[in-house]
């Protein structure tokens, strides 16, 4: 697998991914390119990088919207487009930014969900910056805040990959209805259920209880608790799924994935 960052806050949450994965790593950013007045114009410039791409190969490609270069995201995916290009987009927070810059990250995250239902992708996980912040971050000061969201990131993203391939212990998780490209992430913890974006109408969520061993040798009640936790996640429009992973952490875990058919 290849981890590329497109855009600063992307290769910084990349490179750390890349760290806990020892996967080769692809950063651009506005260091790469000409200065641009407009977004508009980072679509004619022709992207410096080189990969030797298969059509097996897996690109795990992380960006966000809000900087002028990311008018030649497509362009880059253009350049890995016979790779399975998994989609990280990031949303930032929309306090901080101009009226202008608000509609153009709005403007390249539905192009790119469109782009992921119409199968060029595999799939494109959203990312909401502030709900992140708000649901998954200490209190930061500004000097270290973008080390902690990256890191804590790509810590979250690692976690989920690895439960996603790791061998179940108990069940396994049904693959979605091809339509549903459009995916999210977030945490069962305190009696409920912690996202890192507001997900409308989805249509199946994967349940990944992270349980030690210590917890499945010991907890004679476990069972019961896992299927009051699926029960409480339950909807008449949500297909449930669940798989159990042994881990040799000292804590318990749930991590969710949500996945729908329609662009946010």
């Amino acid at each position: 697998m290849i981890i590329f960052g497109y855009g600063k806050i992307a290769s910084s949450v990349a490179t750390n991914l890349s760290e806990l994965t020892n996967k080769k790593l692809v950063c651009l950013t506005k260091s790469d390119f000409p200065p641009l007045k407009n977004v508009e114009e980072a679509e004619s410039v022709e992207v410096n990088f080189s990969l030797d791409i298969q059509p097996k190969s897996s690109v795990y490609f992380i960006c966000s919207g809000e900087e002028k270069i990311a008018g030649g995201i497509l362009r880059a995916l253009e350049k890995i487009k016979k790779a399975k290009i998994k989609l990280i987009y990031i949303i930032r927070d929309e306090d901080l930014l101009s009226e202008e810059v608000k509609k153009q990250q709005r403007a390249i995250s539905k192009i790119l969900q469109n782009y992921a239902r119409s199968a060029l992708f595999e799939d494109i996980c959203l990312i909401d910056e502030k709900t992140f912040k708000e649901s998954f971050m200490p209190e930061v000061s500004l000097f270290e805040y973008e080390d902690v969201f990256s890191q804590t990131l790509a810590k979250m993203l690692n976690m989920i990959n690895w439960l996603k391939s790791e061998e179940s212990f108990h069940s396994d998780i049904e693959e979605p209805n091809e339509a549903c490209r459009v995916n999210s992430l977030g945490v069962f913890a305190d009696a409920e259920e912690k996202i890192v974006f507001p997900l409308d109408n989805v249509r199946q969520k994967d349940v990944y209880f992270a349980c030690s061993k210590q917890t499945l040798k010991t907890d004679t009640k476990m069972l019961e608790k896992i299927k009051e936790t699926l029960k409480r996640m339950k909807s008449d429009k949500t297909k449930v799924e669940y798989k159990i992973v042994a881990t040799d952490y000292e804590q318990d875990f749930i991590y969710l994935l949500y996945h729908t058919n329609f662009i946010q």
